[in-house]
């Protein structure tokens, strides 16, 4: 593998690592967030909300399609 290969692969997983903490640590105290999943068999839909334990937000509320 040459040079430029590997520093692309290197920054590709930066920019995942930091996207996947940002995507689970809250963005005020960067604490782990917690995440609540709520499935409706009815409406097939899966029900997400990340909540911050330690300054007491949610901060992420999403619905997703059952597959």
């Amino acid at each position: 593998m040459d040079e430029m290969t590997r520093e692309k692969l290197v920054k590709r997983q930066q920019r995942y690592t930091s996207f996947m903490r940002s995507m689970n640590c809250c963005p005020l105290c960067a604490t782990p967030l917690t995440l609540i999943h709520e499935i409706n068999e009815e409406e097939e839909l899966i029900k997400e909300t990340a909540h911050c334990d330690q300054c007491d937000i949610e901060t992420r509320r999403k619905d997703h399609n059952r597959h």
